[in-house]
């Protein structure tokens, strides 16, 4: 896993996520990445790591996350709704960025959670840790904790998460 979504595949794609690399990557660097990564779209309009990869450009150019940028995960979750290589970014990102967030991506980040806690929440027991947005960090513990709960309560197979 990249810093930025899964590895790439594919020269371009490569050379897009090489700009973004640094921890602030400069505005020259998400301008050739937005650029590689719009033209990576139109020869495969169907990538969702490619979307998320625009929300990131647009969150790393302006504060808060905007509508754009949420349009383009909204975009990843039509294409990729359960992705496993996506999943863990795309709900890390979705959580430093919860206050910003509209209340349908919310829903699409606790039900993607929720979705993939009982056979991968172990994968993933490590995340709201890493959250440093303290109230997205917040909803990510109690989110797991409530999945954890209710995973006991229906005597589901405990998990190492």
């Amino acid at each position: 896993m990249g810093p930025i979504g899964p590895l790439p595949l594919d020269r371009q794609e490569a050379a897009a996520v090489e700009r973004l690399q640094a921890p602030l990557p400069a505005g020259e660097d998400l301008g050739q990445a937005t650029r590689l990564t719009e033209d990576y779209i139109a020869q495969r309009p169907s990538d969702a790591s490619a979307w998320l990869r625009l929300a990131y450009i647009d969150r790393a150019r302006r504060s808060p996350l905007s509508e754009r940028a949420q349009a383009h995960v909204l975009r990843s979750y039509e294409l990729e709704p359960l992705g496993p290589e996506l999943t863990r970014w795309r709900l890390s990102f979705l959580f430093e960025n919860w206050d910003a967030l509209s209340p349908s991506l919310q829903g699409k980040a606790m039900n993607e959670l929720a979705a993939v806690f009982p056979r991968h929440g172990w994968a993933l027991r490590d995340l709201p840790s890493t959250i440093r947005n303290p109230r997205g960090r917040m909803i990510a513990f109690m989110a797991f904790s409530r999945l954890r709960t209710e995973a006991d309560l229906t005597g589901a197979t405990r998990q190492r998460s």
